[in-house]
């Protein structure tokens, strides 16, 4: 079976290597996933030290482990997975837990909103969604994905694409004016929020779409460019 519990990203710029768990996976599952992953993230680390580019006075990389919450045990023990192989590396490397909503820059964006009954369920999808595709959601939705050209994605609720928004993408479809799309990146995409469009170009920053004054404004949060493998 394949494994998709973690989306491996690279960030060689900004030196951080970022690993995309997938909500709804088990303890279980994100460590099998993390011991058959361990030569290519070892790999990756050493891509960027050995970056000749390099200006940074300490040679430092950042593994950030974002899309899920842990608890303490459960930290420590993704930890310690990640340490068995890289002993000669612990002093350089610096894992962090971060809050996927504030790494993908939506975290000041989101308090502004109210909390909503009608689209607190969240659905998590796994794959991209190819041209010529309609999927449609009650509640949230976050696509692990690209939303590409000719394909729809349609939710009630907000609508969070952690790949390239190529597509349609519909947030609030039943009417609400509070939902929002956010994605890492955009290619002349179309949105709507609730009864309101507008078509976008090239967004290469993380981009975040609300409506406000009762038009849809574009917010661009800092860019990080990370590089999917």
């Amino acid at each position: 079976m394949e494994n998709d519990h973690i989306i491996l990203n690279v960030d060689s710029d900004n030196r951080r290597i970022e690993l995309n768990l997938f909500k709804e996976s088990t303890i279980i599952d994100i460590i099998d996933e993390l011991i058959d992953k361990k030569e290519i993230i070892i790999e990756k680390i050493l891509e960027i030290f050995n970056d000749k580019n390099n200006n940074y006075e300490a040679n430092l990389v950042y593994i950030d482990i974002i899309g899920k919450v842990f608890n303490d045990n459960e930290r420590s023990v993704i930890e310690k997975t990640l340490k068995v192989g890289m002993e000669n590396l612990l002093s350089n490397i610096i894992i962090e837990f971060v809050d996927s909503e504030k790494e993908l820059g939506l975290f000041s964006i989101k308090e502004l909103f109210e909390k909503d009954e009608n689209i607190s369920n969240t659905k998590y999808i796994k794959h991209s969604i190819r041209s010529g595709i309609r999927e449609e959601y009650l509640g949230s939705v976050v696509l692990l994905g690209d939303l590409n050209s000719g394909g729809q994605l349609i939710a009630s609720g907000n609508i969070i694409v952690f790949g390239t928004l190529r597509g349609l993408a519909h947030a609030g479809a039943t009417g609400n004016k509070r939902a929002f799309v956010g994605a890492k990146e955009v290619e002349n995409a179309q949105v709507r929020i609730a009864d309101k469009i507008i078509e976008l170009g090239l967004y290469e920053e993380n981009t975040i779409l609300s409506i406000r004054d009762d038009k849809i404004v574009v917010e661009v949060k800092e860019k990080k460019d990370y590089k999917r493998i």
